[in-house]
């Protein structure tokens, strides 16, 4: 379980001038995890990678990035997983976050629990792919920040 504080700007602000929003990683999902090809390709130009990130945000206190990730070689699929870590916000950092029946999740914090996320994609791939021919695949360095261009609003019914 990972539990930790993400910095924000805002109104409680600590000695680097952020609200520390206090969270807890409660759960790890492996959505999908595919091999579509039998031998791995060769040569330095052999993958392309596609990258998504969503976010599920529910009323119940939790953010849940998914970070899907889609190595190929010239357009046919070699291998896809998807990973999705289930975070709980403490009730009075949600709180903080709510206002009347929206709630608004900063692009930092989502950004800190993508970066968290894609993390752990890459320890699955690790794991799932040790001592097989895949074991070469690696995600490389993903500046998640650059994929999150705004806050998330969310009406709460």
């Amino acid at each position: 379980m990972l539990a930790g504080h993400a910095a924000l700007g805002g109104n409680d602000k600590s000695e680097r001038g952020c609200v520390m929003i206090r969270f807890r990683m409660f759960k790890i999902n492996v959505e999908q995890f595919a091999i579509f090809v039998e031998d791995m390709p060769q040569g330095q130009d052999a993958f392309s990678l596609e990258t998504r990130l969503q976010f599920k945000i529910s009323d119940e206190h939790k953010i849940a990035p998914v970070a899907r990730f889609l190595f190929a070689n010239k357009n046919q699929p070699i291998l896809v997983i998807e990973v999705c870590c289930e975070f709980d916000i403490h009730p009075e950092d949600w709180k903080a976050m709510l206002k009347g029946t929206v709630v608004t999740i900063p692009k930092e914090t989502l950004s800190y629990l993508a970066a968290q996320t894609v993390g752990v994609a890459r320890g699955v791939l690790y794991c799932k792919t040790e001592g097989t021919p895949f074991w070469a695949l690696i995600l490389p360095p993903i500046n998640v920040a650059s994929m999150i261009s705004e806050d998330i609003s969310m009406e709460i019914l």
